[in-house]
C-alpha cells in the first residue's frame, strides 16, 4: 500500500475509532491527532519491522504511552486505552474503567505486570517522574524472555536530570521534559539484553532512536 492510499484507509479508520476519547481529550481538535500519526508511520513501519524481524511473540501486548496505540493496532492485539498521558494496555482487570469504557493508570505509578512486549513509544521523555527508579521498575516487572520495545527522542534537549521528579502537571502529557544522545541512552536498561536498533530522522521532529530489549 502506498503512502496516499494508507492516509484514505487505514489511518482514518483507525482513528475513527478512537474519535470519540481524543475529541474530548484534545478539546475538539481531533484533525492534530490525525496529522500526527500519518506524519509518525515511518516509525510505526521501522518498529512492526523490529518486532516481525525478531520473531517476538505477541500474545500479549501492553502499549504504554502512544497517543493512540497504533503500534498494537497493527499487531491486531485488542486494546483498551489507559490515561495519564493516555497509556495503552490490555487485559489489566485490575484497573478502574473510565466512562468510555478504558483503563485508566499512572505509569509513574503502576507498572503492569507480565506481557510478552512491552511497547514505550513517544512516552519516556514526558514523564516527570525519576526515570532511573522508572526503568528498574519497568525491568522487575518483566519476567524471562520477555520483551521491552522503547523510543527515543535523540535531539538532546536536557539530555540529564534522569534522577529528579518534576512532580505532577498537565503540561507534561504534551512538553518534552528530558530526551536523549548516544552517550546518556546507554544508561537507560542496562539489566536488560539489547536484541535490536533502528533509528529514524524526521525534519520536523528530529533523529528518534528505537531500542528492542529483552530480559534475560
Amino acid at each position: 500500500m502506498n503512502f496516499i492510499d494508507f492516509v484514505k484507509t487505514e489511518i482514518p479508520e483507525f482513528y475513527n475509532r478512537l474519535k470519540p476519547i481524543y475529541t474530548e481529550w484534545s478539546n475538539g481538535k481531533t484533525d492534530d491527532c490525525l496529522s500526527y500519526y500519518i506524519n509518525h508511520k515511518p516509525r510505526f513501519d521501522k518498529m512492526l519491522d523490529i518486532i516481525k524481524r525478531n520473531k517476538i511473540k505477541t500474545d500479549r501486548v501492553a502499549e504504554l504511552g502512544s497517543f493512540l496505540p497504533y503500534t498494537a493496532y497493527q499487531l491486531e492485539t485488542q486494546f483498551v486505552d489507559c490515561y495519564d498521558i493516555l497509556f495503552i494496555a490490555f487485559d489489566i482487570a485490575s484497573f478502574t474503567k473510565d466512562k468510555f469504557g478504558f483503563y485508566g493508570i499512572n505509569l509513574c505509578k503502576n507498572i503492569p505486570g507480565s506481557y510478552d512486549l512491552k511497547i514505550l513509544s513517544e512516552v519516556i521523555e514526558h514523564l516527570p517522574c525519576n526515570l532511573i527508579e522508572l526503568q528498574d521498575k519497568i525491568t522487575r516487572s518483566m519476567d524471562s524472555g520477555e520483551h521491552l520495545l522503547m523510543t527515543y527522542p535523540m535531539h538532546g534537549f536536557n539530555a540529564k536530570e534522569y534522577d529528579k521528579d518534576f512532580g505532577e502537571h498537565e503540561r507534561f502529557r504534551h512538553e518534552h521534559l528530558r530526551e536523549f544522545t548516544d552517550i546518556t541512552v546507554m544508561q537507560f536498561f542496562t539489566g536488560l539484553v539489547k536484541v535490536d536498533e533502528d533509528e529514524i530522522v524526521y525534519p520536523a521532529y528530529g533523529r528518534i532512536k528505537i531500542i528492542l530489549y529483552r530480559k534475560p
